[in-house]
């Protein structure tokens, strides 16, 4: 059995010549020069190890503080020496990083989920314009030979036929059916001797159907940058389509669901750059990160406030 009163003894002798000191738990080396002699002479695996525990351990007292979990590549680090007996951590480090892979795969069954929603409502809107333009086409052949059959008969009056096709058309205007809406001013047209009025609502019409396709790709195309998490393209084209003033809700609530994914990320960068203070090159890269989306956060918010 090991002498407990000389293994003192010599632990005393040793923080009176300030060799190593006690901070309430553990005894540590006090010299640089010592310590790194001792570094020198462990082996690619201990320090791997001892670099681990660091990651473990910070990272659970930021997890206490922030709830910040640990990400896919300290996980991927991690899971190297997760098993070795070597590695000494906590229960409550342990059930840290078991609750941080259960969180990936969420995450994970979330993007997949994500994927297979856009792609079903891709499908259905694909589908759905394929039939609205059949409807349109149908809608102009019926209108087509109601103007043939109505042309025949000289008694109806030229005046209510100008007025119910106007009426038409504006209704189909409203309801968004812009080809149908021309399609029936266009008939209104051929029942007036001033055709002002017709003239302007086509060309109203024209630029309303431009401007809603032009938006429609423009949010089409933001969602796919942002979904690549090509933030900046995104936000350019986020603000383009707001520019056009059709559906400035929609525009700001898509906005904010991107500003809180990239304010997530600041947050995980921020840790990041903090759990790696000592390492300068990536402690600049995350600081770098956070920045960068700091900035992409607040374009958002002013373009949400615009």
């Amino acid at each position: 059995m090991p002498n407990t009163e000389k293994i003192k003894q010599y632990l005393n002798e040793l923080e009176k010549r300030r060799i190593i000191k006690f901070d309430g738990e553990n005894y540590e080396l006090t010299h640089d020069s010592l310590a790194q002699k001792i570094a020198d002479k462990r082996t690619t695996e201990e320090k791997a190890i001892i670099e681990i525990q660091k990651i473990i351990h910070n990272s659970y007292n930021s997890y206490l503080k922030t709830k910040t979990l640990l990400d896919k590549r300290q996980l991927d680090y991690i899971a190297k020496y997760e098993n070795n007996p070597k590695l000494k951590i906590e229960n409550n480090e342990r059930r840290f990083i078991k609750i941080s892979k259960k969180n990936i795969i969420k995450r994970q069954i979330i993007a997949v989920s994500s994927v297979i929603i856009i792609f079903a409502i891709l499908s259905f809107a694909t589908f759905y314009s394929f039939i609205q333009k059949n409807i349109a086409l149908k809608e102009k052949e019926k209108v087509e030979t109601l103007f043939t059959e109505n042309k025949q008969k000289d008694s109806i009056n030229r005046i209510e036929k100008y007025k119910r096709f106007f009426s038409e058309a504006v209704n189909m205007q409203e309801n968004g059916l812009f080809n149908e809406a021309i399609n029936k001013f266009e008939l209104a047209k051929e029942f007036t001797n001033d055709t002002t009025d017709v003239i302007e609502q086509i060309s109203k019409i024209k630029l309303l159907s431009e401007n809603k396709e032009k938006f429609d790709n423009l949010l089409k195309e933001a969602k796919a940058k942002s979904g690549q998490e090509k933030f900046f393209e995104a936000i350019n084209l986020y603000k383009q389509a707001k520019e056009l003033k059709i559906n400035i809700e929609m525009i700001n609530k898509e906005l904010l669901e991107m500003k809180n994914i990239i304010d997530t990320k600041k947050g995980n960068a921020k840790v990041n750059a903090d759990v790696t203070k000592y390492k300068p090159e990536l402690h600049k890269k995350w600081k770098a990160k956070e920045n960068n989306y700091n900035n992409l956060s607040n374009q958002i918010q002013k373009i949400i406030n615009q």
